[in-house]
């Protein structure tokens, strides 16, 4: 059983992206990509690099993943060696709105506040795009029901509170506090969709 406690988008920073987002239109009318965008990501496999592997199998585009170790991809967009990444808000809020680099779209299902202008990148050209980190509380599968509900309640009542939600929303995220059945279909559903995005993509471990 599980209580989902929130959940963080990440959004994508850097140049040349802006044009993969373009081009996924022109791809629906037969049109192909010549250039080949470099992007960097925290290492094969993660949220950022297989994001970045649905936008390029859904707008048939060519993009080259570069791996980095960690947060070390977001100065790679900053320094100019890769021409983008995905990368959480609250770590690039503040180079983004210094004018280095530039937030080309938001990973979430809507807009975010602390981001306006920013557009999601299913509004970009990627239809039912949505790649978020989220985050929850697990227990063992046999704990008694009566204490996965009370402790469903209390945090819920925690993330939902106003203090909790604005300094959530303030770095990008949102509170959610959910049911531990509607977290469970969460999961399975995260499974479906990125096993799906693996396979299409062709990502094998190495």
């Amino acid at each position: 059983m599980r209580q989902p406690c929130g959940s963080e988008p990440t959004h994508a920073c850097g140049a040349s992206v802006a044009r993969c987002f373009e081009r996924a239109g022109a791809h629906s009318s037969g049109e192909s990509a010549s250039d080949t965008t470099r992007f960097g990501t925290p290492g094969t496999g993660s949220l950022h690099h297989l994001a970045m592997e649905w936008i390029r199998t859904s707008a048939g585009i060519q993009m080259v993943n570069v791996p980095y170790k960690g947060s070390l991809s977001f100065n790679a967009v900053v320094a100019g060696e890769v021409s983008a990444a995905f990368v959480s808000v609250l770590s690039a809020l503040p180079i983004v709105k210094s004018g280095r680099v530039r937030a080309i779209g938001v990973t979430s299902g809507e807009r975010l506040d602390v981001l306006p202008d920013v557009p999601t990148i299913a509004e970009s050209g990627i239809p039912g795009f949505a790649a978020e980190n989220w985050f929850g509380v697990a227990v063992p599968r046999r704990t008694p029901e009566a204490i996965v509900r009370r402790l469903n309640e209390i945090t819920a009542a925690y993330v939902k509170s106003p203090e909790v939600k604005e300094r959530f929303e303030k770095t990008g995220a949102r509170a959610i506090g959910s049911s531990p059945q509607e977290f469970e279909q969460l999961v399975r559903s995260e499974f479906k969709r990125w096993g799906e995005v693996v396979s299409k993509a062709g990502i094998t471990v190495e």
